[in-house]
Parts: structure tokens; C-alpha cells; sequence
């Protein structure tokens, strides 16, 4: 391919994480941004909801 194309700029095979579609990123998505996603722990203790990434 050619050198100056560069890979953050190609729309081939992206998906958006936000509507699921292909062509963009979740970053210029259109579509209502979609509650929800992954939720991660800030210590190896117990997990509780104040104390969650999210």
C-alpha cells in the first residue's frame, strides 16, 4: 500500500464501539452515545460500587 497512508486515518474494517457499525470510530459516531460498557476494579480487593471505573 501506499507509505503516507496511515493506519488511524483508514475506515476499512473499523467498527464503531458506540452504534456497531462499520466505516468510523465511536469518537465521531453521530448516533446517541450508548450507556453502558466495561466497569473495572481499582484494587485486587472486594468490588463494590464506589470503588469501580466505569
Amino acid at each position: 500500500g501506499d507509505p503516507n497512508h496511515m493506519a488511524d486515518k483508514c475506515p476499512k474494517g473499523v467498527v464503531c464501539f458506540n452504534c456497531k457499525e462499520s466505516g468510523h470510530k465511536s469518537n465521531v459516531c453521530k448516533k446517541p452515545r450508548v450507556a453502558g460498557g466495561k466497569v473495572f476494579a481499582l484494587d485486587g480487593g472486594d468490588v463494590e460500587a464506589d470503588n469501580l471505573i466505569r
